[in-house]
């Protein structure tokens, strides 16, 4: 292996291949490998951000410009929870002037989502469709320059394609998180242009989806051409996707990588990031119901409720002290934990009359039922007194 400037190489497997001198110290061999397990497959930086968001400690203004602008977009990045399961719709923006299905195209982008999907199966669960948004004319929102160069500015511009996009969209019952992946259909090439007036291949919005242009009328008649659109756009997507569901493969100059979409090191270090995810998020329902538990007094909490929580945290002490002892990541029991610590949190019943005792109920109720009845009480005394005389 020859790694140039670089001290360690990851590639496609599970194995990491760290370089070092032969007169090299055994202390400095020992700290490169420390820092490359802290860094990148650890990530304790990342691990600060969840503590933080889960104990209340957000960063303050100040904080942030300090902070390089790539890890101010991390710090925002890694303060988002993840879910169980993700909605992916690939969405191709038709170009106005043309009604026809590209099928193959299709198809070969569902085959390759799909099986970048099934990768991350042991830890998420994705639902992927792919439609045809027809009625958008894209010559609204894209712009020319005095080199007829065509774009489309980061800002309004974008905000306003988004809401379009929305508003064409059905709406949808699940509750599940939607990722929206577009590929914007044009026959003329144009590009994304930030505020910097530097081009850009695709444009990633926070928790919403991704934008890359898609201009294939050309390639469609010619193989090597059309292979190579096809690598473009579906590498440009599996990107959006490990950005937007918080896989995090930027490194140091120092390391390097290989060029896969996704490598065994980086599923097993989402698959890291997703059980602490879900173990602070278990530990705050819990703590949050607690209190509430405790500022109300003589509450009465149901024998479903009660149980619910108790398994909670019978998984969650189960979950820790097994990873303790082999430190073998599994996702089941926590998974159930934090569900179950979330609807309790969030379940209505705890601060509803339903379970408040009652002379509690009594002292909810006097207050405002006495007023309205106390003018019928003094006509009853008033009529009880006529029929005595």
């Amino acid at each position: 292996m020859h790694f140039s400037k670089y001290v360690a190489y990851l590639g496609d497997k599970k194995t990491i291949d760290v370089k070092y001198e032969k007169d090299s110290n055994p202390e400095d061999i020992s700290k490169r490998i420390n820092n490359l397990i802290k860094d990148i497959l650890i990530d304790t930086h990342l691990l600060d951000i969840l503590m933080k968001r889960e104990s209340g400690k957000i960063m303050n203004s100040r904080q942030l410009e300090y902070m390089t602008p790539k890890y101010q977009k991390r710090y925002i990045w890694d303060s988002a929870a993840l879910s169980n399961n993700y909605n992916i719709q690939v969405i191709i923006v038709k170009n106005y002037l043309s009604k026809k299905q590209n099928y193959t195209f299709e198809r070969s982008l569902k085959k390759a989502i799909d099986n970048f999907a099934k990768k991350l199966q042991d830890t998420v669960n994705f639902s992927i469709t792919i439609e045809n948004l027809y009625g958008i004319n894209i010559n609204n929102f894209i712009e020319t320059d005095l080199t007829e160069k065509k774009f489309i500015p980061i800002g309004s511009k974008v905000e306003g394609l988004m809401t379009t996009i929305d508003q064409q969209l059905l709406p949808s019952l699940s509750i599940d998180p939607y990722l929206k992946l577009v590929l914007i259909e044009h026959d003329v090439d144009f590009t994304f242009i930030d505020e910097n007036g530097d081009d850009i291949k695709g444009i990633i919005a926070a928790a919403w989806g991704s934008f890359v242009p898609l201009v294939m009328e050309k390639s469609l008649n010619d193989v090597d051409e059309y292979n190579e659109k096809l690598k473009h756009i579906t590498s440009f997507l599996f990107g959006s996707m490990k950005t937007l569901l918080g896989i995090h493969s930027d490194l140091l100059p120092v390391y390097q990588k290989t060029k896969i979409p996704l490598s065994e090191w980086e599923i097993q270090k989402y698959k890291f990031r997703f059980f602490v995810d879900k173990v602070l998020s278990t530990i705050h329902h819990i703590k949050s119901t607690n209190s509430l538990i405790h500022k109300v007094e003589n509450m009465e909490i149901s024998e479903n409720i009660a149980s619910k929580m108790n398994e909670a945290i019978d998984l969650l002490l189960e979950e820790l002290n097994k990873f303790e002892k082999t430190g073998i990541i599994k996702l089941d029991g926590i998974k159930r934990a934090a569900m179950l610590s979330e609807f309790v949190s969030s379940d209505s019943s705890l601060v509803s009359l339903l379970y408040f005792p009652s002379d509690q109920k009594i002292g909810v109720y006097l207050p405002i039922a006495l007023p309205a009845l106390f003018p019928v009480i003094i006509s009853l005394i008033k009529l009880l007194k006529k029929e005595k005389n």
